[in-house]
């Protein structure tokens, strides 16, 4: 078993990466790296396989033979709702950190995101964010800065695209508000979102925690999402 360059601290808390992935067996392996090589090591990295069919299976199997960390679930094709769902809910981390299967995290992601979320009360539901950096299709980088305060007024309004890849939080928090809509085929991630910020409070990594690719069919996503529902009190 490859050893780590980090040492693990036991008094730390364990945090859970869920990485829900289909058909993009490259891609998920190079996802899975960037977790291996957290500045925060005492971590679980779990791969909830959905019936993928491109070797994907093959692939992370032999990932686990220098990753004792990395759990790999496998599944009937049910939808990322199905899939994110899934693995929170097998996780046995305290904390719950999400990640998609093309998209990257930066080494301190982990790190950052729990010291702002240990800022909070314990036991508060809070939902951390962070900064990123989208990448678009021809590999040209642009920082995405969030505001300081995220409300679902604001989310709604400014067309605050928020994607999963970048959502730190208790693995309470995450059961109490019910999971993913397993009956939504689009949008799931910005009904979650709207869901918490009117229910309880997202705070903010400023520092940059992951690297979100084709960023602009994600905003274009999120202008057709957000006509489906309004904020309401």
């Amino acid at each position: 078993v490859a050893k780590s360059m980090f040492i693990t601290d036991p008094s730390s808390p364990m945090i859970s990466v869920v990485i829900p992935t289909y058909n993009r067996a490259d891609a998920v392996v190079k996802a899975v790296e960037t977790i291996r090589h957290q500045t925060h090591q005492n971590l679980e990295i779990i791969v909830v396989n959905d019936g993928s069919v491109d070797g994907t299976s093959e692939k992370l199997k032999k990932l686990q033979e220098t990753e004792p960390r990395l759990r790999v679930i496998e599944q009937k094709n049910q939808g990322v709702s199905v899939a994110r769902n899934r693995g929170i809910d097998e996780a046995r981390g305290k904390y719950i950190a999400l990640l998609d299967d093309d998209d990257l995290a930066m080494p301190r992601r982990l790190e950052l995101q729990l010291k702002e979320l240990q800022r909070v009360p314990e036991g508060e539901p809070v939902l951390c964010i962070a900064n990123m950096k989208f990448i678009n299709k021809g590999g040209e980088s642009k920082a995405q800065n969030y505001p300081d305060k995220i409300t679902a007024d604001t989310i709604y309004a400014n067309d605050t695209f928020i994607p999963p890849t970048c959502w730190f939080a208790s693995k309470k928090t995450f059961t109490e508000l019910g999971g993913f809509d397993v009956t939504m085929r689009s949008a799931e991630d910005f009904d979650f979102l709207l869901r918490f910020a009117k229910a309880w409070k997202i705070c903010l990594c400023q520092r940059a925690a992951s690297k979100v690719f084709h960023a602009g069919e994600g905003q274009n996503l999120f202008r057709t999402c957000r006509m489906y529902t309004a904020p309401s009190d």
